[in-house]
């Protein structure tokens, strides 16, 4: 998901988040749901005397969450695009961690990483500030968007071919 918010004339911010479809609460609610299910399930088996199933019910549970859980930690993931007539900052939150990259503007390239078939694979922004992959979460369609978005915003693009090598 892109969200665009210009604070003035001379500065666009570009807000990159990944598409989430169940809410924290919702997946809490899911997690307690099947919960009951399972403890229901292990009361019964117990009472028929199948005990030894009982851990694989818990261990089914205790995977569920890991599960729930991971999704729900990849799903925080955000990168801000704050750029200026000077400079493109970067920052990333990824695996609770913060990244920040500045780059100047006139050191600055797009490239863009597209397969056989003409679609988007990747974005990268290269300048002084290294090699820095852009919405690596996003759809194709939402990586089409970005792309508009920055040639709104200025930033042009160059598209290596199949055999090439990405470098700044």
């Amino acid at each position: 998901m892109i969200t665009k918010s210009n604070e003035d004339s001379s500065k666009t911010c570009l807000l990159l988040e990944p598409n989430q479809s169940l809410s924290a609460e919702s997946c809490m609610s899911i997690i307690v749901g099947a919960s009951v299910i399972f403890l229901l399930v292990a009361v019964a088996f117990i009472a028929l005397g199948v005990w030894l199933i009982v851990p694989i019910v818990f261990f089914e549970l205790v995977l569920l969450v890991v599960v729930f859980g991971a999704v729900q930690f990849r799903c925080q993931a955000k990168e801000q695009l704050s750029i200026t007539n000077d400079s493109v900052l970067l920052e990333k939150l990824m695996k609770g961690r913060l990244w920040s990259w500045r780059f100047d503007r006139s050191h600055l390239s797009l490239l863009i990483a597209r397969d056989e078939m003409n679609s988007i694979q990747h974005l990268s922004l290269c300048g002084n500030a290294g090699l820095v992959e852009l919405g690596e979460f996003l759809t194709d369609d939402e990586l089409q968007g970005l792309l508009a978005r920055l040639n709104e915003s200025g930033l042009r693009a160059k598209s290596p071919s199949f055999d090439s090598v990405m470098c700044c």
